[in-house]
């Protein structure tokens, strides 16, 4: 009886670790497949305008299958290349295998990787390239197919002008213009994901933090709390409660916010340095180095070389942020917009906001059905202030306006 046992345990320990090889094997084959595709194309440089989605992601229009219209694909330095699954099921892609992939939650989950015959944005074209197939449900983004990502970034260099919104790729540095006064930070590269980081401290003496170099991420510095905390100084903070959108593969789970500030943001083994950083941090969390730092340079990801070049632009505009003090998310079960999140010490927390409290208008744009909440959001508020109607909890109507202001003083 024993020895029964002890074969049968011997089994299953066996195929256990025969099982987990195998699971090992398939996820580091999926990372070659998401990073193949031919480049099909000519080309010295190329010069790709873009605009910004609702959710402050850059945009770029890319032909999928030879089609004959363009759709609006993110790019993202930080993820792979995606294809979002109505997308995916519109353009009836080939599976091509399935990956295990990270959400912005650290949350890890299977999914299917599709086959795209081509893609083309500018003069630039690639064929045969795999994507991770996404379910992505992103407010008033319902017209966004997918993520141009490392896949197709690392081959290149990316020059991104932000004023301009344009983005100039090469295939070499030395066939982009520098201006005299820039900074290079050296990049160390994942061998397998293609993933580009660098690694910043708040002080001199301070613990360093490995942090990816993310395109997708609108925050300046997105960091997991506890990577704060572990300096063990007491930094100025402000709460943020709820949550008013969510990452990639994020899963409704609790997770709160937090917003830190720091006196300075040093970069290992570079002399470039910055001043009074807000940064964002959540309970869970990968650590991001996103758009709100990379908008205040003309920014240059060098994948080649490992390098990320940055040339000032708004020198003086610093890195502390403004907020309005809340945001918004859409209940579609009432039909309603709500306040999603409120940022501790605002002008709408005096002005005693709460979650969940039904927002009517802002600035006189109605947002009393889905469509007019998404016209609000892709609307261009400029002004510093704003004109906040909502219900109160007698069901009475109450205008605010509010200022927009510093996170921090």
């Amino acid at each position: 009886m024993i020895k029964k046992v002890l074969i049968l345990t011997s089994v299953v320990i066996l195929l256990t670790f025969v099982g987990a090889a195998y699971f090992l094997y398939s996820i580091s084959r999926s990372f070659k497949k998401l990073n193949q595709g031919v480049l099909s194309s000519e080309f010295v440089t190329d010069t790709i305008p873009f605009r910004y989605s609702c959710s402050g992601h850059i945009l770029i229009d890319v032909k999928v299958n030879e089609g004959k219209s363009f759709s609006s694909f993110i790019l993202d330095s930080g993820a792979s290349n995606i294809v979002f699954k109505r997308f995916s099921e519109e353009m009836s892609f080939e599976n091509n295998g399935f990956t295990l992939s990270q959400g912005a939650a650290e949350n890890w989950f299977l999914g299917h990787i599709k086959n795209i015959k081509s893609i083309q944005f500018g003069k630039i074209a690639f064929d045969n390239l795999n994507a991770k197939e996404i379910v992505f449900d992103g407010e008033c983004q319902e017209n966004i197919c997918g993520i141009i990502g490392i896949g197709v970034m690392h081959h290149f260099v990316w020059q991104i002008d932000f004023e301009r919104q344009q983005i100039i790729v090469a295939k070499r540095p030395d066939d982009l213009e520098f201006g005299s006064n820039y900074f290079e930070i050296p990049l160390n590269e994942n061998k397998k994901s293609h993933h580009l980081r660098t690694k910043v401290r708040f002080g001199e003496n301070r613990p360093l933090k490995s942090v990816l170099v993310d395109l997708g991420s609108n925050s300046t510095l997105f960091l997991s709390e506890r990577d704060v905390l572990n300096d063990s100084i007491k930094y100025l903070s402000k709460g943020i409660l709820g949550q008013a959108s969510k990452g990639l593969g994020e899963e409704d789970s609790v997770i709160t916010y937090r917003y830190y500030k720091t006196d300075s943001l040093f970069f290992n083994n570079s002399d470039f340095a910055v001043s009074d950083v807000t940064v964002c941090t959540a309970s869970k969390s990968l650590n991001l180095l996103g758009l709100g730092f990379f908008e205040n340079y003309k920014t240059t990801i060098n994948w080649p070389d490992k390098k990320l070049i940055l040339e000032p632009v708004h020198p003086n505009s610093g890195f502390i942020g403004k907020t309005k003090g809340f945001s918004l998310i859409y209940n579609k079960d009432k039909s309603v917009a709500e306040i999603g999140a409120l940022v501790e010490n605002t002008a709408a927390s005096k002005a005693n906001f709460k979650l969940k409290t039904q927002v009517i208008a802002i600035n006189e744009i109605s947002l009393l059905n889905y469509e007019s909440y998404c016209r609000y959001r892709n609307t261009d508020l400029s002004n510093d202030t704003i004109e906040v109607t909502f219900k109160g909890e007698d069901g009475s109507k109450r205008i605010v306006r509010l200022l927009e202001e510093p996170i921090f003083d």
